[in-house]
């Protein structure tokens, strides 16, 4: 992303861009996963020349948004698809989101249970995290009047210190037509042995899951004991009409990777950083004179927020396919290629995500 903008010259009314990262991951010694998300945004929203910031998880944006918000500074997250409401508050003037939310994947799964005419449906999840929770209640309410849903919160439920059972949740699973793996984060050691129980009954249910467990994680611990799981994202390759083939090309020669890559993480944070830098644009900042300092400074951009949620910008589908609603969060006209499930398929010993047969 910061390499598309820069070789055009800059892109920001003649500037570069200059991409810093910092890495929130928690090391195995934190009580609290999130403690070094806030840490880090304490110390950015001191810096004047950072006016704003991407970030990602539905649970990490909300423990650093806050943060980020009372700073002046924008967030932009390409990852998160928690449903805002009670149990889920955002700032509305200064976090953006790039995905569409829970309850389009909670729609997109519903709809194939209904088609597959499955009539139970359990639901392995996490209690404590926004994301979870969210997707859980999406899925409540998709489901209802297609299929009984099944949730047992003392065993199933991730983050209860006591009672969660990989193979007490399994055997509430048993007999079952699907189960649902809503985790907040990517297969865990516990999911997966959920998963390996669920493969030894005689009569396997069906797999279904959020975005939180698309990734190569999922392929390389659960192997073909995920074949056949559905999973409801963004976006896929796999299912590309072709809007994304510009973007697909051109980042592959940049980077020498193949497009397949690529997903939908990828392609919704070069949306975040292109949205930035096209609101930039729209501002018409002008450039200090010669002798002074050519950085932009949080005070130069303080109406930043304003040009986004009232202009349309370029994304990796193309033209004019980012517009934001009220909230913040991105809208979904009918002609944009967000929101599909995809299949885990294997063969040949290889294991992928593609397109549903």
């Amino acid at each position: 992303m910061q390499e598309v903008l820069n070789q055009n010259g800059g892109d920001i009314d003649g500037r570069l861009i200059q991409i810093q990262v910092a890495n929130d991951t928690p090391g195995p010694s934190d009580q609290d996963k999130y403690n070094l998300t806030e840490d880090i945004a304490e110390v950015l929203k001191d810096d004047p020349a950072i006016f704003a910031v991407l970030t990602s998880t539905s649970n990490a944006t909300k423990r650093a948004s806050d943060i980020y918000a009372e700073a002046g500074i924008i967030s932009v997250s390409s990852t998160s698809t928690a449903v805002r409401g009670e149990k889920f508050q955002l700032d509305e003037e200064r976090v953006f989101r790039m995905a569409n939310t829970d309850k389009t994947a909670a729609e997109d799964i519903a709809k194939i249970i209904r088609e597959r005419g499955y009539d139970t449906v359990g639901m392995v999840f996490e209690s404590a995290e926004p994301y979870s929770q969210s997707i859980k209640l999406q899925n409540e309410t998709a489901l209802k009047g297609i299929a009984d849903v099944v949730v047992a919160p003392n065993v199933c439920d991730l983050s209860s210190p006591t009672g969660f059972s990989a193979n007490g949740c399994a055997n509430e699973m048993a007999g079952l037509d699907a189960v649902l793996l809503l985790p907040s984060t990517e297969i865990s050691g516990a999911i997966q042995q959920v998963v390996l129980n669920l493969a030894d009954f005689d009569e396997k249910p069906a797999l279904f899951g959020g975005d939180a467990v698309f990734g190569a994680n999922t392929l390389a611990e659960l192997g073909s004991r995920a074949e056949g799981m559905i999973v409801a994202i963004p976006w896929h390759q796999s299912i590309n009409t072709g809007k994304a083939d510009n973007f697909l090309n051109e980042a592959s020669e940049i980077w020498k990777i193949s497009p397949g890559s690529f997903n939908w993480r990828t392609g919704l944070s070069f949306d975040s950083v292109m949205t930035i830098a096209g609101a930039i644009n729209q501002m018409n900042v002008p450039l200090p004179e010669a002798d002074e300092s050519n950085i932009l400074t949080r005070e130069d951009v303080k109406g930043i927020a304003d040009i986004m949620k009232n202009n349309s910008f370029e994304g990796f589908l193309g033209p004019n396919t980012i517009t934001f609603d009220k909230s913040g969060d991105r809208k979904l006209s009918g002609n944009l290629d967000l929101g599909f499930v995809v299949e885990v398929q294997c063969a040949d010993g290889q294991c992928g995500f593609g397109k549903p047969e």
